[in-house]
């Protein structure tokens, strides 16, 4: 198992959720219904890329590696947090979907605080899988 094809992923991560990040926070003070839908889009494309490829390889190649080399406590954690967060992404799709159809939603309360929010539970679970797993 090369634990460091993870780590390179976890940095690359770390960099595309800054940006996104960024991104989003134009919108904060001013809004551009356009602007968030566009930008949306490659941030929806990257988190199921993430979900479908990086978090399933985890799930199949890596944990089953480490039920024996760590708590089970965190290992139960860090897979709890991939639940978690594919739900909190299929419900920010379900508001964009909303959004979409009625422009007089609150885009803050609707896509903007929920991208924040996904952004930081994306963060909080690869810096657990690094202390954890990685050790870095």
């Amino acid at each position: 198992m090369d634990l460091q094809v993870y780590i390179d992923e976890h940095k690359e991560l770390y960099q595309k959720l800054e940006c996104f990040l960024s991104e989003f926070t134009m919108l904060k003070n001013k809004r551009d219904d356009e602007f968030l839908i566009k930008i949306s889009k490659p941030f929806y494309e990257y988190i199921e890329v993430l979900l479908n490829q990086h978090f399933k390889e985890e799930e199949e190649k890596l944990f089953p590696d480490l039920k024996n080399k760590m708590s089970p406590e965190i290992l139960a954690r860090i897979i709890h947090d991939h639940i978690e967060i594919r739900e909190k992404f299929e419900a920010l799709k379900v508001n964009m979907e909303a959004f979409k159809l009625d422009r007089n939603l609150d885009y803050k309360a609707q896509i903007l605080f929920p991208s924040y929010n996904l952004i930081a539970t994306i963060n909080h679970h690869a810096q657990r899988e690094d202390l954890h797993i990685f050790n870095s």
